[in-house]
């Protein structure tokens, strides 16, 4: 599978990999790695939060209780393992109550 690549972000599917100016992403762990697949399908396109939970926790006995605020928590944590290998870029931005976009700098 050939990998998904917006500007500065390059993702391989097959390997579950993300790099970030030719550095490596590590420690994104399952739900990171698929939350950047959800939003790397949709380049640039708002993605609502109930999509990517169910996207990041597809199992409905395994999803955790407090349900969308869930990808937020992620959504945190991932923007900030993205960001040290972009100098501070944020390139997941958040559309207020509604969800998320990834964007990548030209």
């Amino acid at each position: 599978m050939e990998p998904i690549v917006l500007n500065k972000i390059k993702i391989y599917p097959d390997r579950r990999r993300v790099e970030v100016e030719g550095e490596r992403v590590d420690g994104l762990g399952y739900p990171g790695w698929d939350l950047i697949y959800a939003l790397a399908r949709c380049p640039g396109k708002l993605v609502s939060r109930d999509m990517l939970f169910v996207s990041v926790y597809p199992d409905p006995d395994v999803r955790p209780k407090s349900g969308s605020r869930a990808v937020d928590s992620l959504v945190c944590r991932v923007c900030k393992q993205l960001a040290q290998k972009a100098n501070g870029y944020n390139f997941i931005q958040a559309i207020s109550g509604v969800g998320y976009v990834l964007a990548s700098p030209d």
